[in-house]
């Protein structure tokens, strides 16, 4: 498994790069862990 390291933004946010979240069939709104 693939670790991906993000910074949590100033207000709380992490972005999820778009290629993982097209791999992983994640949209907005979905909840992830």
């Amino acid at each position: 498994m693939t670790e991906h390291k993000r910074k949590v933004g100033d207000r709380g946010q992490v972005t999820i790069p778009k290629d993982l979240r097209d791999r992983r069939g994640i949209e907005g709104g979905d909840e992830v862990e």
